[in-house]
């Protein structure tokens, strides 16, 4: 599976206050930000996921 951008700017980077996109991965759905490259996953998203 190759990794995927499934949303736009959804929200901002609690970094850098930069653009937010939501990718889905192997490891599931992440959130990556455009300006400073970091990335986190959102709890919620895989708890629903697998459903719990």
């Amino acid at each position: 599976m190759k990794t995927k951008i499934i949303g736009g700017r959804e929200n901002e980077c609690p970094i850098c206050n930069g653009n937010i996109f939501k990718i889905e991965t192997l490891i599931g759905i992440v959130w990556q930000c455009k300006d400073c490259g970091c990335m986190y996953q959102d709890m919620s998203s895989k708890e629903s996921k697998r459903g719990y």
